[in-house]
């Protein structure tokens, strides 16, 4: 029936081997922090052995599951003590969110900050809060790094924190 395409199937075949996927689990010693994550490759385990499995070779599903799952284990244990699923450092800037804040300053204020900042923290502030530029415009315009910006917004954040209404 799972081979036809029927999902009640596949549900009652989930349901079925869940508690083979957890006893495995516990056999295994999973780190609390990872249990979920071999839970799901214990899935995708079983998804595979309902795939590939053969009633020709004379062996019963559960069996051909159970060596397919410990395997897929052993496997994973063998790779060390790292996080089944990371995210690289390169793909994050993808997903950094941006703040999003009004600010209200006079004409004394920015005055103020001129005098509170560096030169560099100020030519950042004013790209980034007043000519509305990104990290990215930023660095360009001023010909440093967006390390450097990032840097600077956290020493901009630190002086200014409290002399500026936010709206």
């Amino acid at each position: 029936m799972i081979s036809e395409g029927n999902e009640r199937a596949m549900e009652i075949m989930l349901e079925k081997y869940e508690n083979l996927i957890y006893s495995k689990i516990h056999r295994f010693n999973i780190n609390k922090s990872q249990r979920e994550d071999y839970f799901q490759e214990g899935q995708s385990a079983l998804l595979e052995s309902i795939r590939k499995f053969d009633p020709k070779y004379k062996k019963t599903f559960t069996r051909f599951f159970e060596m397919v799952l410990v395997r897929r284990f052993m496997s994973l244990l063998n790779k060390g003590n790292k996080p089944l699923y990371y995210v690289e450092e390169s793909s994050l800037r993808n997903f950094v969110v941006k703040e999003t804040v009004n600010l209200i300053l006079t004409e004394e204020k920015l005055e103020e900050f001129n005098e509170i900042l560096s030169g560099i923290e100020f030519k950042i502030f004013k790209s980034l809060y007043f000519d509305e530029r990104s990290i990215t415009e930023t660095s360009n315009k001023l010909g440093c790094s967006e390390k450097r910006i990032y840097n600077a917004i956290y020493r901009i954040k630190n002086k200014l924190r409290g002399r500026i209404e936010i709206s």
